[in-house]
């Protein structure tokens, strides 16, 4: 079977190499990439390569082209493989996750691209032990496992939410019914009320909808560090603050993780939506709208002081590396991204 498998030329092996000096890069970035070495004249690709072969096929007609060839060569020969995978633009290795995305906005889609090892045997263990040693391995499944049981508790939040507005608006309903049956005999005054509360209905701001993809958890850096004391076993105690903040910028810059602003908590739209329902209902009684003005106007906080720090993302390369692990940790499957393929 060995003999069946195409070399790499010069410069696939170039691009190989950047890559994964790079850890993973966007598609903007690897077809800059790509542009950079078939720009290249053969001169320069020979003397970066020491290889005096021909090159034949140069580096494919397009990126998709270029990544398919790869991985013709690549997966059968060191199992191995160009993972490309579609998430929201705001998603890149080391990069910031955009707030109005990540909760639910209407952006775009953008594919990342990393070499991710398919095998599991023991070369491949210690290749991921020169990178990670076994005690920030074992940090990074438990920081992965804590974002993972934040966007849970945010999901069940969301869910709590829906199904209490929605018990809400089945009372206004109820109400308004039982209004409607005794307008004819209390008269005008009530019927205005009636009116006033059927207008009211519509201006209950919804709920965010869950993101079509990807985990919506996120942990602050202080939460990372003192994830240290849940490593349990031969781990226990073997990482220090300096030890874990190493692991972290590790993981940030691996693309493991990717920093953004705090997630969306829907407790907050809940107490907005109180908020708002209630200085409706005093604006609506002209005396109670006097005693309103004369407040002084309520002060934007701002967010909290939660809110306000950066908080750490899953990144793409976790989407990539561990998409079972995910899946297991409780992801649903719809909600994991893309996996995009490559043909030669």
């Amino acid at each position: 079977m060995s003999g069946r498998i195409k070399a790499l030329n010069r410069k696939q092996k170039l691009f190989l190499q950047r890559l994964l000096a790079s850890h993973i890069l966007s598609t903007n970035d690897a077809t800059e990439l790509y542009n950079s070495i078939m720009n290249m004249s053969l001169t320069q690709t020979q003397d970066y390569d020491g290889d005096n072969e021909q090159d034949e096929e140069g580096l494919g007609r397009n990126l998709d082209h270029c990544l398919g060839l790869i991985n013709a060569s690549l997966v059968p020969a060191f199992r191995l493989e160009i993972r490309t995978i579609s998430l929201p633009t705001s998603y890149c290795g080391g990069g910031e996750v955009d707030e109005e995305e990540v909760n639910g906005g209407s952006g775009g889609y953008q594919r990342y691209h990393a070499i991710v090892n398919l095998q599991s045997d023991g070369p491949a263990k210690n290749h991921a032990a020169s990178t990670f040693g076994p005690h920030d391995l074992a940090f990074t499944r438990v920081a992965i496992e804590h974002i993972v049981e934040d966007d849970l508790e945010r999901e069940q939040q969301r869910i709590d939410n829906e199904q209490e507005k929605e018990e809400e608006d089945n009372d206004d309903d109820e109400e308004e019914d039982d209004d409607g049956d005794k307008r004819s005999s209390i008269g005008s005054r009530r019927s205005t009320i009636s009116s006033s509360k059927k207008r009211k209905k519509p201006k209950k701001k919804q709920l965010a909808t869950i993101p079509s993809v990807g985990c919506t958890g996120a942990l602050t850096r202080v939460d990372l560090l003192n994830l240290r004391s849940k490593l349990a076993g031969p781990h226990e105690n073997k990482l220090n603050i300096r030890d874990t903040e190493r692991v972290i910028d590790r993981m940030l810059e691996e693309g493991w993780l990717v920093i953004g602003p705090a997630p969306r908590n829907y407790d907050n739209d809940k107490d907005e939506e109180e908020e708002e329902d209630k200085e409706e209902e005093e604006l609506s009684s002209p005396r109670k709208k006097k005693r309103h003005q004369r407040k002084s106007p309520r002060k934007s906080t701002g967010g909290n002081t939660q809110n306000n720090k950066q908080h750490y993302w899953i990144g793409p390369r976790t989407y990539m590396e561990c998409p079972e692990l995910l899946t297991d940790l409780g992801i649903c499957k719809e909600r994991m991204p893309q996996f995009i393929l490559h043909h030669a």
